[in-house]
């Protein structure tokens, strides 16, 4: 296969960043130019095969490994139907080869990738043991003849030894007590390749336990990570929706519908709100909307069983996307049932092949099977539950009749009514009864809705909206801050690219990372666009390399990393709005142990206090970045700074 030049550069320039621990460039190379050289020139053939890959990077090893990794993902990905047994046992073969290099070094190996691709290894490792358990014919075949090939058991020893290695339930254990976790992590605990590892970890046995349908064990798994906290996992958007839909769906197999509702119900949320306003890619909106449909129709089967209150926009959503389905779950229409649980439920494997035949679709309609039980179970206390809300006084006799049940029934609709008083008492429920020798009291026991909850959660997204609508009316109606700004002469541009011939010439001797200067801090964001006038920050003087400073902590294990900035007038009312560009900038280009923290350079501003406040406090950016107004500010001023990077 011939490669091209451009593929070329590319993989050379992917071995260097990786070689040389550069996490920015090589989030950029994984997360962007790769998948635009995807879509330009492999959309539906294979990337350049590893063998040929291996000249062009003097055969790094470990470089191999995570080519191979991206390779072979590529393959089932984008062209499937091309695959073979030779790939299956290949991949696998890879996989044992990079966990083997994590698991048996005797020190943490100084690999330095980004979060997403540790997360996207452990996802496709889970995801191809679950394609070969699918498979059939020859590759079948040859499976059950070669056991140690995808076996069960050496997956989940694989996730189990990854979580041993970094301490991350120790860790885990300490975190939700705000103890120290640095004595607990050792020196793999602390390293963010172990660390993350076993967190993904934690979430691959979770999924493994619910698709072997071992419940107990799949929530079991995550006891230790509040899913409610903006935890590690919540910067890796698949991640947090995959982790929640498994954990949601274990709930929903053990019965426990409240907990299955809180869980689809905010992660749908989160979807909409957050998610789907800022990813770009277009597989990663498609695994959006899917798992978010499933999670909709899981959730329809567990509002109508175990009625509660959930947020409106996401009850609007299933109302639109389910709304026939809905009526008919409303009726207790034993089909539909079963059929919204087929369209939400993951699919099943079997963890071993047998010799009998019996194939993953044997074992989905096995857990179809289970959940038909219950949903008989349960068919009954829905019916009881719509007489109930009829009648203010019931007789026991004519519930029997309405439950068209016979007189010998009676003690079966009584074990009836005990069951169901025992689910609304756990439940938020706006119906309650009790039995006075014969009959039923009902007591409806809705109550007013409390709107003040309501209210201030919608007055605190005003106040961050109107922040960004502010400054886009001000661009709007030309009320400019400072119409007439100095406009400076910039300094030269430091390039740290060479052509590739160069770069092949090089020996590559020294292997050890340059440590990131002032010099480099001041590259990343001197580019970033004035929200007011067609001109960088650096010609406005509100940046300048004299402005920063970077502090590192011999005893810490972050560095600190401060950026003065110089607003162009006292009274400029955009320095919050250029104060949140710099940041976001800066965490987005910058290492996890860098904290970064931006400041109005002390007597330039007469509100600097608040300025630095608002600026610095992790609440208020996130809150602003919620806003689609505010996010396209910051976008407009950020993208002529990210065009210049990728010109670089």
């Amino acid at each position: 296969m011939q490669v091209s030049e451009e593929i070329r550069h590319f993989i050379y320039n992917f071995y260097c960043h990786i070689r040389d621990n550069n996490v920015d460039e090589v989030k950029c190379d994984y997360q962007d130019r790769f998948s635009r050289l995807t879509q330009q020139y492999f959309k539906n053939s294979r990337w350049p095969s590893p063998e040929i890959v291996a000249p062009i990077v003097k055969k790094d090893a470990m470089f191999l490994i995570l080519y191979r990794e991206v390779y072979y993902r590529h393959l089932y990905a984008h062209v499937k139907d091309q695959t073979t047994l030779d790939d299956a046992i290949a991949s696998y073969n890879n996989y044992r080869s990079f966990f083997s290099a994590i698991l048996n070094a005797e020190n943490p190996i100084p690999l330095n990738l980004p979060n997403q691709w540790l997360w996207d290894i452990i996802d496709e490792f889970i995801y191809q043991f679950i394609n070969t358990r699918s498979a059939s014919g020859e590759m079948r075949d040859y499976l059950r003849d070669n056991s140690s090939i995808w076996n069960i058991h050496e997956i989940l020893n694989i996730l189990n030894s990854i979580i041993e290695k970094s301490n991350i339930t120790e860790q885990l254990r300490l975190y939700a007590v705000e103890g120290d976790i640095s004595a607990v992590a050792g020196p793999f605990g602390q390293c963010n390749l172990y660390k993350m590892l076993g967190i993904f970890s934690l979430v691959g046995l979770c999924r493994v336990h619910c698709l072997l349908g071992d419940y107990f064990q799949a929530i079991k798994s995550l006891e230790l990570i509040d899913l409610s906290k903006q935890s590690a996992y919540h910067d890796v958007p698949t991640c947090r929706i995959t982790t929640n839909y498994f954990v949601g769906f274990a709930y929903m197999m053990r019965h426990n519908y409240e907990q299955a509702i809180k869980t689809f119900s905010s992660t749908i949320l989160d979807i909409s709100k957050v998610i789907g306003t800022s990813i770009q890619n277009p597989d990663l909106t498609e695994y959006i909307s899917r798992k978010s449909d499933k999670m909709l129709s899981l959730l329809s089967v567990c509002i109508t069983l175990h009625p509660m209150q959930i947020d409106r926009s996401v009850e609007q959503a299933m109302k639109e996307k389910f709304s026939d389905a809905l009526i008919r779950l409303q009726r207790v229409n034993e089909d539909e049932f079963i059929t919204m649980f087929q369209m939400g439920c993951p699919r099943f494997i079997s963890p071993v092949i047998s010799q009998e035949g019996l194939t993953n679709m044997d074992i989905q309609r096995q857990q179809v099977e289970m959940f038909r039980q219950e949903i008989i179970r349960q068919c009954d206390l829905l019916k009881l539950r719509s007489f109930l809300k009829l009648y203010r006084n019931l007789p026991v006799s004519k519930l029997v009749s309405l439950l068209a049940k016979t007189s010998q029934d009676e003690l079966q609709v009584h074990e009836m009514l005990m069951e169901f008083k025992q689910s609304i008492c756990s439940s938020d429920s706006d119906l309650n009864f009790y039995i006075d020798k014969e009959t039923v009291h009902v007591a409806d026991t809705t109550v007013e809705r409390k709107f003040c909850e309501y209210f201030i959660k919608q007055i605190e997204q005003l106040e961050s909206m109107n922040f960004g609508l502010d400054q886009f009316e001000a661009r709007l109606s030309g009320e400019l801050s400072n119409a007439n700004p100095v406009v400076h002469e910039v300094g030269p541009r430091k390039r740290y690219g060479l052509d590739f011939d160069s770069l092949m010439q090089q020996n590559g001797e020294d292997e050890t990372p340059e440590p990131i200067t002032e010099e480099e801090i001041f590259e990343h964001i001197r580019d970033i666009r004035d929200p007011e006038h067609p001109v960088s920050l650096e010609a406005l003087n509100v940046v300048s390399l004299s402005d920063i400073e970077i502090q590192s902590a011999k005893d810490k294990n972050y560095s600190l990393l401060l950026v003065k900035i110089t607003p162009t007038i006292p009274h400029c009312s955009m320095s919050s709005l250029i104060g949140l560009c710099v940041k976001v900038k800066l965490l987005r280009s910058l290492p996890p142990h860098f904290k970064v923290k931006v400041m109005i350079k002390p007597g330039t501003h007469v509100e600097e206090g608040p300025i630095n406040q608002q600026v610095n406090d992790k609440e208020r950016v996130t809150a602003a970045l919620e806003n689609p107004s505010l996010c396209k500010l910051v976008h407009d001023c950020l993208l002529s700074c990210d065009e210049q990077d990728f010109q670089e």
